[in-house]
């Protein structure tokens, strides 16, 4: 049931205790650089292991089917997590990866679980201390149902593609100032995620970052950041919103569906709000267009139902087609340029009483 091996081994051989079923405990000792292929695999009864800080690459399929372990200390000398390292541990629930300012890589989970490889264990708690790397078609937490508190170290700088991807259970996490950019996706689908402050030196908040975070009412963002991605912030439910000076573009479906935005206060730095950027935004009273805007999109305001008075600026060159369509109380435009361009049913749906031009 229990196995020391000896100080004075080096290596442990492929498959070496693969499907040993009542093994219960294993100490590895200093000076093992690798556990390799197979090599605990389907130790159905294993619940301990203790990794050294010798060992630098935890090889394909090392640990698939320990589904006894409950908790399992990464430590900084790991360069590589190989491919469904840790498939199958279905206790699995801590997962601390040490700090260090090396990059550690981790492999794909099968594919039937979104290759992600740790997305079929109950993992409850994570302490991300380091940089982490993966296939962007696999990131390694994605649809860790479980998961419900996270640390992060000041060692990372990056929150990669999908890395917290439908992690349904999230409510809070909080992000060290090291980050500088939030990937595609990062937290989309985190539809317990209720509010998070991004760190001051964030210059990129990625394509859908935080799409259908349904139970977000607040998010407050840096000055750094120049552009609101596609998507970012789509079906929250974000009550207000305050954009900082240094923002230029609000992308496509920034905004969409946010069906609880009531206020918007936008920098005097935007320059383009894009196609359906505010769409179906129902309870939007109030947004003010600074003279720094040039362009409002296609359908940007569309279903705005409760939008009854807006301004737009001179310096408004184009209007999308269909930009404010069935904002039924909308009653009144205060100051269309008569050169800005004028797309198709801008106001159609619109109970417009009052048009302003100069």
């Amino acid at each position: 049931e229990t196995i020391s091996i000896p100080n004075n081994v080096r290596e442990i051989g492929v498959c070496a205790f693969t499907h040993c079923s009542s093994l219960k405990s294993v100490n590895v000792p200093y000076g093992i650089t690798e556990v390799g292929y197979q090599t605990f695999k389907s130790c159905k009864s294993l619940q301990s292991i203790w990794i050294p800080n010798s060992v630098t690459e935890i090889g394909e399929e090392s640990f698939q089917g320990c589904a006894s372990i409950t908790s399992i200390t990464i430590p900084e000398s790991v360069k590589t997590i190989d491919e469904r390292a840790f498939d199958e541990c279905f206790s699995l629930k801590t997962l601390f990866i040490n700090e260090s300012k090396e990059v550690l890589f981790i492999g794909c989970g099968y594919i039937e679980c979104n290759a992600s490889m740790f997305c079929d264990s109950p993992l409850e708690i994570l302490y991300v201390g380091r940089n982490i790397k993966y296939d962007k078609l696999s990131p390694p937490f994605k649809g860790c149902l479980c998961l419900k508190t996270v640390g992060i170290s000041n060692n990372v700088t990056e929150i990669g593609s999908c890395f917290f991807s439908h992690c349904s259970a999230l409510e809070n996490i909080g992000l060290p100032q090291s980050i500088t950019i939030i990937g595609d996706s990062a937290f989309s689908w985190c539809e317990s995620l209720q509010n998070i402050n991004i760190p001051d030196e964030v210059t990129k908040i990625g394509e859908s970052a935080f799409f259908h975070c349904h139970s977000l009412i607040d998010v407050k963002l840096p000055n750094r950041v120049t552009e609101i991605e596609k998507q970012a912030f789509a079906f929250t439910s974000l009550k207000k919103l305050q954009l900082p000076n240094g923002v230029e573009r609000i992308g496509c479906n920034a905004f969409e569906s946010c069906s609880n935005l009531q206020s918007v206060n936008l920098a005097n730095s935007i320059i383009e709000i894009s196609d359906e950027a505010f769409s179906g935004c129902e309870l939007l009273e109030n947004i003010n267009i600074p003279s720094s805007v040039k362009s409002i999109g296609n359908r940007a305001f569309y279903w705005c139902k409760s939008l009854q008075n807006i301004s737009i600026p001179n310096s408004i060159k184009n209007i999308g087609n269909e930009a404010f369509l069935d904002c039924n109380l909308l009653q009144s435009i205060n100051v269309i340029n008569s050169r800005t361009k004028l797309g198709k049913d801008v106001f159609e749906g619109c109970n417009i009483k009052a048009i302003k031009t100069n």
